[in-house]
């Protein structure tokens, strides 16, 4: 091993990195982060005082998954402390996965003696929704497995499992090419289940937002204590459910456990653990940030997605108004100029050599036509402030296609919008939720759905929580949820709440 000192110029701040490297790993990094002087300071941001330093050592970066050990550095936010129970149980749950991974997954679903009767499996079946959904419910699988005791597996057809990294060493989560997913999409449902009373090998779980009233069960503490002697259980979902999963007595003291306190950023301290880019993801967002991003003195995420109408992809000038008001009024963006006179601060900045632009702005949406409107507005009248604001997009795809290079793209947007100083995302987003949730912040929300806009009222509203919004959650006719403790009613009263950008949505209160 070797050390190496070296210094990066970040603006007006200067950071000292020292770098433990052997030259094995120095080759690997190359290799898959085309490593360069650029593309150094990707690894390494100041994001601290100019009197303090941030050190971090290359030999504690897992090659094959560079962002899980690099991307909190790049987030405006100061990243919350993980659970230290949670920590624990992330240990012992990799162990487990470790010491389950089966060979013969045919006799693991037909409940062969010849399988390890001590362990237990989930399956995650992919869905067709948007990439924000598809995550949203993996991550609602992984808690409830890890409550539970059962090894997650993922659908390895799609797309999830192709943009990100493997969460666990020594065990992989893909289901193999040849794993059989005839029996799994004909395995009886929990109805089906119950009225064998549970003397069968694997449930399927169907939790999307339109349920049966037999699918509901699921969230009904007696139905727990059953379903847990089930070998297998495949997941099927397009749903946020760990805020439902509070309301349910036996997960709720399970969960009160992991997430102790009221800081309740599940979703932050889940992902930061089991969600992260695979290498040529990271690669991408790295060169995208250091090239357009990082010498900013403030950075701002905008999400455009517009719900509820025909074309999710169209662009709408009321919507463009409502964006650009937002940004204005609540001061994440300095308010146009009404004069075409040359700035005498740009004139002292270029004869000083300052190069650095006071904001950048990076526009995540379908449509393109948003991110170039906003940026030829203040290429054409500039600030009241004379400050300098750049516009950035990384895509615009015009429309959902539901494969891997739109999967890959929109899991980039997601990270780069999560590296901003200030956030402003689409109502009933679940691309937005993704986002908000990695920053731990609450965003601006636009007021941008549905065909009745009102560029003249008010455009948007400050998100209650960074959590992600439950937008269908399942209300079924449970005798436990009639007689939960006090102390469990007392909690729900505290931390559940409708959410605002959806009626009857059910989201957790953490900010």
């Amino acid at each position: 091993m070797k050390d190496i000192n070296r210094v990066l110029d970040l603006g007006s701040s200067k950071l000292t990195v020292l770098l433990s490297l052997s030259g094995f790993m120095i080759l690997v990094l190359l290799v898959i982060e085309d490593v360069d002087i650029l593309h150094w300071r990707a690894l390494w941001v100041w994001k601290a005082m100019p009197s303090e330093q941030t050190r971090i050592s290359a030999g504690s970066i897992d090659p094959s998954c560079v962002s899980r050990s690099s991307q909190h550095l790049y987030r405006a936010n100061k990243v919350a402390d993980i659970s230290p129970t949670l920590l624990e149980s992330w240990k012992r749950y990799g162990e487990l996965h470790r010491k389950c991974a089966p060979s013969n997954w045919t006799e693991v679903l037909e409940e062969s003696s010849h399988v390890n009767s001590s362990c237990k499996f989930m399956i995650y079946v992919e869905t067709h929704e948007g990439l924000g959904n598809r995550i949203l419910s993996l991550l609602s699988a992984l808690l409830y497995s890890m409550i539970t005791d059962r090894v997650l597996m993922i659908d390895s057809r799609k797309e999830v499992g192709k943009i990100l990294c493997e969460p666990f060493q020594g065990s992989s989560w893909l289901l193999p090419a040849d794993f059989p997913y005839e029996i799994v999409k004909h395995a009886p449902d929990l109805g089906q289940a119950i009225d064998k009373n549970f003397s069968v090998p694997i449930v399927h779980l169907h939790l999307a937002h339109v349920q049966r009233e037999t699918d509901k069960l699921f969230f009904c503490n007696e139905f727990q204590e059953p379903l847990s002697h089930v070998r297998t259980l495949a997941w099927s979902s397009n749903q946020y459910f760990v805020s439902s999963f509070f309301k349910v007595p036996w997960m709720w003291r399970k969960l009160v456990t992991l997430f102790p306190g009221s800081r309740l950023d599940i979703f932050a301290q889940l992902s930061s653990l089991a969600i992260a880019p695979a290498n040529s993801i990271w690669s991408l967002v790295s060169r995208f940030y250091n090239s357009y991003l990082s010498c900013s003195k403030s950075r701002v995420g905008v999400q455009i997605r517009t719900h509820s109408r025909p074309d999710l992809a169209s662009f709408d000038p009321l919507v463009n108004q409502i964006v650009s008001r937002c940004l204005t009024s609540h001061h994440l963006l300095p308010n146009l100029s009404s004069s075409s006179s040359p700035s005498l601060i740009e004139f002292e900045k270029q004869q000083q050599q300052q190069h650095q632009v006071d904001v950048s702005v990076f526009v995540a949406s379908l449509q393109g036509k948003y991110y170039e409107t906003l940026r030829d507005e203040f290429l054409q009248n500039g600030t009241a402030s004379e400050e300098l604001v750049s516009f950035h997009s990384l895509s615009s795809e015009g429309a959902e296609w539901h494969n891997l290079h739109q999967a890959s793209l929109a899991l980039a947007e997601m990270w780069l919008l999560s590296f901003a100083h200030h956030l402003a995302t689409s109502e009933f987003s679940t691309f937005g939720y993704i986002s908000r949730g990695l920053a731990r912040t609450r965003p601006w929300m636009l007021k941008i759905r549905g065909t009745e806009l009102h560029p003249e009222g008010d455009v948007c509203y400050l998100s209650q929580s960074s959590e992600p919004c439950t937008h269908f959650p399942q209300q079924p006719d449970c005798s436990s949820a009639r007689n939960i403790s006090t102390e469990h009613r007392e909690w729900i009263k505290r931390h559940l709440g409708g959410c605002q950008d959806q009626r009857g949505g059910l989201q957790l209160l953490n900010l």
